[in-house]
């Protein structure tokens, strides 16, 4: 059999939509990749925006989609920018593990994104938001009277003081 062209020819790609590049596999000159395997990702800049959160599986009982959120992006001081108002959209059916250096990390994954675009904050800045970026998310989950929140330990104390094992 005949070869169409040599292994040595250059080539190109073209990205379909406007992006970002991300994550190149291949980053010397003469790089080989296997069949199937991935070069590059490439993040639309016109796409929705999702934040990824991990939650802890103590935190998930009270989380769900719709409840809304507080985004404060890390490159953006809170305390002069303000939030970004969210609204969680997906919350993981079941509990994902994930290897660190501290051990293993078990999660729910939730997506946050946010209700106004351009992504504007709380005090009316609107924040240029790029790929990567970590955040914080503060996920409303209900109300409770500031006289609850300082007795809950009383409450408890009291409940279990007078029983019986």
């Amino acid at each position: 059999m005949k070869k169409e062209r040599p292994d040595s020819v250059d080539s190109s790609f073209i990205a379909l939509v406007p992006g970002i590049v991300k994550n190149i596999r291949v980053t010397t000159v003469g790089g080989v990749l296997r069949a199937g395997e991935e070069i590059m990702q490439i993040i639309p800049v016109d796409d929705e925006l999702i934040i990824e959160a991990k939650v802890s599986p103590a935190d998930i009982a009270r989380v769900h989609g719709g409840l809304e959120a507080t985004i404060r992006f890390d490159p953006f001081d809170y305390t002069i920018h303000g939030g970004v108002k969210g609204t969680v959209t997906y919350v993981s059916a079941d509990t994902l593990k994930e290897d660190t250096p501290q051990g293993e990390e078990i999660y729910y994954r939730v997506h946050v994104s946010p209700t106004s675009l351009p992504v504007t904050t709380t005090t009316g800045r609107e924040l240029e938001i790029m790929p990567g970026m970590t955040a914080e998310i503060d996920i409303r989950t209900g109300d409770r009277a500031l006289m609850d929140f300082l007795l809950k330990p009383l409450r408890k104390t009291l409940s279990e003081s007078f029983g019986e094992r």
